[in-house]
């Protein structure tokens, strides 16, 4: 049995090659991890050293952040997975920070289809730095600390914050994790809010910017007032096409937020409108589907576009 589990794991590994995942961290992990399950430890030392060197040279992101939550994996569960008498698992999860940061600029070129899951890595990638810091502080991990800066993390967030030098999405999650870290104030995520929702700002840019930062931290609508308000000065300035062609997109960046956040939000929308929303969200419509919604509002669009024609703008006020 054991022979049979060798053999299929070594044409694994082939056929990783031959799929052009030779140099991906994360594939090579999970070679690891499957030698680990069926217990041929002994092929251990070589599945190691594959995945040292795969890691040196994986050029992707999202890979090598995988490959280190999977190691930590290991590494809590070393002693029943049998692998407590490797220390390069130990030298692997050290590497990860600086390998993580090498490639972490890369997020600012990333193209505009890509930037949600690039945002993804991102708090991925946030989640696996406070996991290593977790297993600093562990008597027996014993990391090595002056590999990588305490602040470099903070100070890569800091330039992908940029709205000016990162794609609009990764700029609002890099932000929002910056408020959420304490590294930055109201006042700071005010004035990059200002950039991306102020005036001149391009329609489809502020909406990335605002689906980054949702994904990463949906409750700053409800935390930050000023973000709230520079929101919906936004949208009202918009036409009703590109509140049509917008509202899948807001839709999504919304689906974060609980069902009492999103009663929540409405109240607060409302008062800022002048409305009771003691009294205004009393009423609730669940019948009405997107369709329907997108319908409507594609109609009311076509019968203003009429009324102007009929030289009757004046019915629109």
């Amino acid at each position: 049995m054991e022979a049979v589990c060798l053999t299929k794991l070594e044409r694994e590994e082939e056929a990783l090659a031959a799929h052009g995942c030779g140099r991906s961290a994360s594939a090579a992990v999970m070679l690891l991890l499957r030698a680990c399950l069926i217990g041929l430890q002994a092929r251990l030392p070589q599945l190691l050293a594959k995945l040292t060197t795969h890691l040196n040279e994986d050029a992707s992101l999202a890979s090598v952040v995988d490959c280190g939550h999977r190691l930590v994996t290991l590494w809590r569960a070393r002693e029943p997975m049998g692998v407590q008498q490797h220390p390069q698992i130990r030298e692997l999860l050290q590497r990860l920070r600086p390998a993580a940061l090498f490639l972490l600029p890369n997020l600012a070129q990333c193209p505009s289809e890509g930037q949600m899951q690039a945002v993804k890595t991102l708090l991925s990638l946030r989640e696996l730095w406070r996991l290593l810091e977790t297993l600093d502080n562990e008597s027996d991990f014993a990391g090595d600390n002056t590999l990588v800066s305490p602040d470099a993390f903070t100070a890569h967030l800091q330039s992908l914050a940029n709205p000016c030098a990162s794609p609009p999405a990764i700029a609002g999650a890099a932000s929002a994790l910056l408020y959420l870290d304490g590294m930055w104030d109201e006042a700071a995520l005010g004035a990059v809010v200002q950039t991306s929702f102020g005036i001149g700002a391009q329609t489809q840019d502020a909406v990335s910017f605002l689906s980054g930062l949702m994904m990463a931290a949906p409750e700053l609508l409800l935390r930050v007032p000023s973000l709230l308000k520079d929101l919906d000065r936004l949208v009202s300035n918009w036409s009703p096409e590109a509140f049509v062609a917008y509202l899948p997109e807001l839709r999504q960046a919304f689906t974060g937020l609980r069902p009492q956040d999103t009663a929540d939000l409405a109240a607060q929308v409302l008062n800022l409108h002048g409305a009771d929303s003691a009294t205004e969200l009393v009423t609730m419509q669940y019948e009405t589907t997107e369709g329907d919604l997108r319908a409507g509002l594609q109609l009311q669009a076509e019968l203003e576009v009429c009324l102007r024609r009929d030289g009757l703008s004046s019915w629109l006020v």
